[in-house]
């Protein structure tokens, strides 16, 4: 489950290609499906960005059927749909953007210990700062609160 996760991503920012061929063993299912030909266009191909080549088909698609009168659909709405595909694009490279940067292992490392000991000193903390109120307004009152018991109990546990 988790530890799989976690240790795979740790494994993937050591080694880049084995994230590829990760990818590469699990692709997106497209609708439709992708044919003979589309596929041997993408692997012939020597572009590096594959993704803006299969947008440029489908815009080139669009215009010649929208030439051809095969989109009965207004100029407005055949331009915004040049700007949705122009906006996934965006959206994916700004994804592969992050997903290409390395991240510095030792920073990771760091983050994830400082947030290890956040998770363990924070109830410590609140209860301390929380705990001491609730006893003081108890013991005004006479007696003692159960919730100041059971915080106390608690408290002792993890220290």
């Amino acid at each position: 489950g988790i530890w799989r996760f976690l240790l795979t991503g740790m494994f993937y920012v050591w080694d880049p290609e084995a994230y590829r061929q990760q990818a590469l063993a699990h692709p997106f299912r497209v609708v439709g499906g992708v044919s003979l030909a589309e596929r041997e266009a993408l692997v012939q191909s020597h572009s590096k960005d594959r993704p803006f080549m299969v947008v440029h088909w489908i815009c080139l698609l669009m215009a010649r059927r929208a030439h051809a009168g095969g989109l009965p659909v207004g100029a407005p709405v055949l331009s915004r749909t040049y700007q949705v595909l122009s906006d996934g694009h965006l959206g994916y490279m700004q994804a592969a953007k992050i997903a290409y940067t390395p991240f510095p292992f030792p920073y990771v490392q760091l983050v994830s210990l400082l947030l290890h000991c956040f998770n363990l000193l924070a109830p410590v903390v609140v209860s301390a700062f929380v705990g001491g109120d609730r006893e003081a307004a108890a013991e005004e009152e006479g007696g003692d609160a159960p919730e100041a018991r059971a915080m106390r109990g608690w408290t002792t546990a993890l220290v």
